[in-house]
């Protein structure tokens, strides 16, 4: 089971993307970076838990 569905880190200044494995917080133009997920696989493993 994936308990992470980070794609990666994405500055909504500048749209540069950053990869999730490495701890990073501040884009190089100093924009705090935003979490994209993955949210249709994140969704699937919901709906099952529901389900049970």
């Amino acid at each position: 089971m994936t308990y992470s569905y980070i794609i990666h880190l994405e500055c909504p200044k500048c749209q540069t993307t950053y990869t999730d494995q490495e701890e990073q917080h501040l884009c190089e133009c100093g924009s705090p970076l935003l979490v994209r997920y993955n949210m249709e696989e994140a969704a699937k493993t919901f709906k099952k838990r529901e389900s049970h």
